[in-house]
């Protein structure tokens, strides 16, 4: 398996549980960057643990968004906001689709609140290669809403800003192939001084929980009244081909063709059925190396691509085994009567 996906299968199960225990505080311990102790004091106390994590930690760097304007990282776009912030390329061929598909699921559940109360920002990797002008085509690819801004600029600089952010590993230096980048999505209340980390695979609604809710020290009302009668009586222990398509395919695809609404919200077609449409063997190869695919000119790959905005399935590294899985649990939804679906979209 690959190394990013090693990297981050684990996360999924345990997010949850680490983020309600602690938040991942950026560079924890380092002495270079250790925050003063009425600061740190500050921070614990939640009164303003933006004096930690401040203009004496995060730099200016200046980016420029996919509409051609100019920021300054801390000042103009992180300062006393509660932010969600991961890393990207325009080229990537394996899973930045993916986060950026889940980061879109996120921002239709926060809704009109992104641009508002929280700010999404997804900063390239390959800032000599996405100019504003890719950026923009990438962004409008993902239908991606108001408020969420993608940002290049000088290498170096970029580069610093990763390492501030924990979004840089420095095995990515020696990595010839930039589809491994490290995949985390930074999330952080700067006023407060509270961050955390994130997988792409995550369910994306406790991602928006924690962003529309933790991090606002609780203080906005649910969008959802919760009562415990209506809570699910018996918990199931999902299938490992459900688990796959639940962190891996549900930001962009639905088995449920009956749910239009639910299929017009993903950016990728709706699956249901999918086993009797294409021969097995097909499909096989689709999931497991659909970028080889595309390169080959597959004329059924090559027209679900253009039909589908042009957005490139990722390669996710499955093995043989979990493509196996996740396509026997899309046969089994298939089969399944609208109101009988587990994945409720």
């Amino acid at each position: 398996m690959n190394t990013w996906i090693r990297r981050f299968s684990w996360m999924g199960g345990i997010a949850l549980a680490a983020s309600v225990v602690t938040s991942v505080v950026l560079t924890h311990g380092n002495p270079a960057t250790a925050a003063p102790a009425k600061a740190a004091a500050a921070q614990a106390d939640g009164d303003d643990g933006g004096l930690a994590w401040g203009a004496n930690y995060f730099p200016n760097t200046v980016l420029t968004d996919q509409y051609g304007r100019k920021h300054r990282f801390f000042q103009d776009l992180v300062k006393d906001k509660v932010v969600g912030i991961n890393t990207f390329f325009t080229s990537c061929s394996a899973a930045c689709g993916l986060e950026t598909a889940r980061m879109r699921e996120v921002q239709m559940l926060l809704g009109d609140r992104v641009g508002k109360d929280v700010f999404f920002y997804s900063i390239t990797i390959d800032p000599l290669t996405d100019t504003p002008e890719e950026m923009k085509k990438y962004a409008d690819r993902y239908n991606v809403g108001p408020g969420w801004l993608f940002l290049t600029g000088n290498v170096k600089e970029i580069e610093q800003l990763r390492r501030k952010l924990g979004l840089f590993d420095d095995n990515d230096l020696n990595n010839p192939n930039p589809n491994d980048h490290r995949l985390h999505t930074v999330i952080g209340n700067q006023k407060t001084g509270r961050w955390m980390r994130g997988s792409p695979f995550e369910n994306p609604t406790i991602t928006a929980t924690q962003i529309g809710t933790w991090l606002h020290n609780y203080k906005l009302p649910s969008a959802k009244e919760t009562r415990f009668e209506l809570a699910p009586q018996i918990l199931r222990n999902p299938s490992s081909g459900e688990k796959l398509f639940r962190t891996r395919c549900s930001s962009c695809h639905s088995v449920n063709a009956a749910d239009r609404s639910a299929a017009a919200q993903k950016v990728g077609p709706d699956l249901e059925g999918i086993g009797k449409r294409r021969p097995r063997a097909w499909l096989e190869r689709w999931v497991k190396e659909p970028d080889r695919m595309l390169a080959d000119k597959d004329p059924i790959a090559l027209a679900v691509y253009n039909q589908y905005n042009k957005i490139a399935m990722p390669n996710l590294r499955l093995s043989s085994k979990e493509v196996a899985e996740v396509l026997d649990f899309i046969d089994e939804e298939s089969a399944l009567p609208a109101d009988g679906k587990r994945i409720k979209q």
